[in-house]
């Protein structure tokens, strides 16, 4: 069994160098959106938040998003042009470090990261509102008591960072498209309050190890 990867999200936090926040250059963006665009293919530029940032948009699942409080880049892998996990990783990458070093952002106060996938419901006769009711959350009368209708919607599992620095997490529900999925959302957050994130290959890091954990311990854990 593997996931099927549909989108890559990372957020950045920029470390405030005054407040309040000062707009970032039209300029600067403007290149940054001629750069980025030289190998990645956004159809188009808009200034947002009264010109203080910018967002780059290919479509719903797949834009960049700069402004002075967030950096924001979402990667579609399952559109026209499918994105293996290597290169979903080097393409978030490589545009949050042109746009640090363009903008001259000094470092980050936190980073979140989001991992879209869906997978298919192990055995035979694939059911995923039963899958998630009877394997995950042991079984029993509980949505019954809510009324007609009712179903067992989903499990969340969480670990917390032991300095208190942030967690990880990974949500599993029955796919409302299609019952013979399962909907994957995997969660990473850490944050900085005493040295910022200046060493951007660590999202690398980050962004694989959120793909080896929904490819392996994810999977084990629903075909056990």
């Amino acid at each position: 069994m593997e996931p099927r990867f549909k989108t890559l999200g990372v957020s950045l936090q920029p470390q405030p160098r005054e407040m309040p926040l000062p707009p970032f250059e039209p300029d600067a963006l403007q290149r940054i959106f001629a750069e980025v665009s030289h190998s990645h293919a956004y159809q188009t530029f808009e200034f947002v938040f009264n010109r203080r940032g910018a967002k780059f948009v290919n479509e719903d699942h797949d834009f960049v998003e700069l402004r002075p409080a967030l950096f924001h880049v979402q990667a579609r892998m399952d559109g026209p042009d499918v994105l293996t996990t290597d290169s979903a990783e080097k393409k978030v990458v490589r545009i949050l470090k042109t746009a640090t070093e363009r903008l001259g952002v000094p470092g980050f106060m936190q980073f979140s990261l989001q991992v879209i996938a869906i997978a298919e419901v192990p055995g035979d006769d694939p059911d995923a509102k039963d899958f998630v009711a009877e394997k995950l959350m042991g079984g029993g009368d509980a949505p019954e008591e809510l009324g007609a209708g009712y179903f067992g919607g989903g499990v969340r599992f969480r670990r917390l960072a032991e300095d208190g620095t942030g967690e990880d997490a990974l949500a599993i529900e029955p796919f409302l498209q299609d019952n013979t999925q399962l909907f994957l959302n995997h969660q990473i957050t850490r944050i900085f309050p005493e040295y910022p994130l200046t060493e951007l290959d660590q999202i690398g890091s980050w962004i694989e190890d959120a793909f080896e954990f929904l490819s392996t311990p994810a999977m084990r854990l629903l075909g056990r």
